[in-house]
């Protein structure tokens, strides 16, 4: 079994089962980002070509060229299935990708819900972005846990979630717990003082 690329008590939690807690999710507000736009297989009502924004995000700053390489990699790869390469006009040769700084506006997780193409994921966070324009597209990220040789959960292809926690430097927050044996105990023992 291939060693995960990168271990940490968040890609812990992610391959755990539970939802991401909202600790998280709130420390995606406010971060900027670096997101990847690529020219598509379908055509827009205008005549255009129809742009997708890739799912893998990247820090604030990330090289064009790295970006690219991730890109190419994933579609030679066959897990990229609607980019498609404009036609070059005035004999200028464009690849149809466009990578750009953005700030994350909203988040919000999910939590074995459908995802906007109908499937069911078992773990989804849908980022409102601020691309300095009048509006603030939506950009989904979402994956399905995956399971090793022996059977057991491993974190699959939410990675990407991983990678956009990771992007934004995040970090996990203890929760709180309650420990209600203990604190039985504690209220029995005053119960009896105030009963003497």
């Amino acid at each position: 079994m291939p060693a995960p690329l990168k271990k940490s008590p968040i890609y812990d939690l992610l391959q755990s089962g539970n939802p991401i807690p909202a600790s998280l999710i709130s420390q995606l507000v406010n971060k900027k980002i670096m997101t990847l736009d690529y020219t598509n297989n379908k055509v827009k009502k205008n005549g255009k070509q129809g742009w997708t924004t890739w799912s893998d995000i990247y820090p604030a700053g990330t090289d064009y060229d790295q970006i690219k390489s991730d890109f190419m990699k994933s579609y030679n790869q066959g897990y990229i299935k609607n980019y498609q390469k404009p036609v070059s006009q005035n004999g200028k040769d464009y690849d149809g990708l466009f990578t750009r700084e953005v700030t994350i506006a909203d988040a919000k997780a999910h939590f074995k819900e459908t995802n906007p193409w109908g499937k069911q994921d078992d773990l989804g966070i849908t980022l409102t972005l601020d691309i300095g324009k009048s509006f603030q597209p939506e950009n989904y990220i979402g994956g399905k846990y995956g399971k090793n040789d022996s059977g057991e959960q491993t974190i699959g292809s939410c990675f990407k979630l991983f990678k956009l926690l990771e992007a934004c430097d995040a970090k996990l927050v203890e929760e709180p717990t309650f420990e209600y044996q203990e604190t039985s105990e504690k209220i029995e023992e005053v119960s009896e003082e105030l009963a003497l």
